[in-house]
């Protein structure tokens, strides 16, 4: 193993737990004792809770770091290499994570905390699934990730996630068995989610090309 790879994949495999462990936390603990999400109070026992993007992509995130980390283990005198499958269920995770922080930096905070209060997004429990873990998810996949380039048709598989929760998100909402907690219809304004499933899509889209780019250009 070379000496260079020595120090990474140690480096890898415990960003890897620590997402896991993080992920695992926010499961079991944000759920039992409650949280306060902007202007919204969250009590504990409510099932609600996994029903947030945030949430949901940081438990997904977590669950991947587990099968990465375990990988790792498992071939860990071996070349640091991901298998194909599992570093496109990575890209998916760290697209999903930077799409959660820019969210919550350009929409979320600005719209649901008053202006003093603005970091209350990125305090407590908020710091390691608002920030903490998404910076790591993309440090993790474009730093301490080897394998083959992506192709423009894998930069939809990043997309993966976000289609699937806003087509539940917007059905949910539009049918009235979700209350519109994102905001995104800035107050029963339904017609509007014809204008921001668009952007958001186009966004997620746009994150999934550049963090595609980002990594193709460091594994040249």
């Amino acid at each position: 193993m070379e000496k260079k790879t020595k120090f990474l994949k140690p480096l890898c495999l415990g960003i890897n737990l620590f997402l896991f462990i993080s992920a695992l936390f926010i499961f079991i603990n944000m759920p039992l004792n409650g949280y306060t999400f902007g202007i919204y109070e969250v009590p504990g026992g409510d099932p609600s809770y996994f029903r947030y993007f945030t949430n949901l992509s940081n438990m997904y995130g977590g669950l991947v770091s587990l099968v990465i980390a375990l990988y790792l283990a498992c071939h860990f005198e071996e070349e640091f290499r991901l298998p194909k499958w599992l570093r496109l269920l990575q890209f998916s995770v760290a697209v999903s994570l930077t799409l959660t922080f820019l969210t919550v930096l350009f929409f979320l905070a600005p719209a649901h905390v008053a202006s003093p209060n603005f970091f209350d997004m990125f305090a407590r429990d908020f710091f390691f699934f608002h920030f903490l873990n998404p910076v790591l998810s993309v440090v993790v996949f474009l730093c301490l990730t080897k394998g083959d380039k992506l192709t423009w048709k894998e930069c939809f598989v990043g997309m993966v996630p976000m289609v699937a929760y806003a087509a539940a998100y917007a059905s949910c909402v539009l049918t009235g068995a979700w209350p519109d907690f994102y905001g995104f219809t800035f107050g029963g304004q339904y017609w509007i989610v014809a204008l921001v499933l668009p952007i958001m899509l186009g966004a997620t889209y746009g994150i999934s090309v550049l963090l595609s780019l980002l990594y193709n250009k460091t594994h040249q």
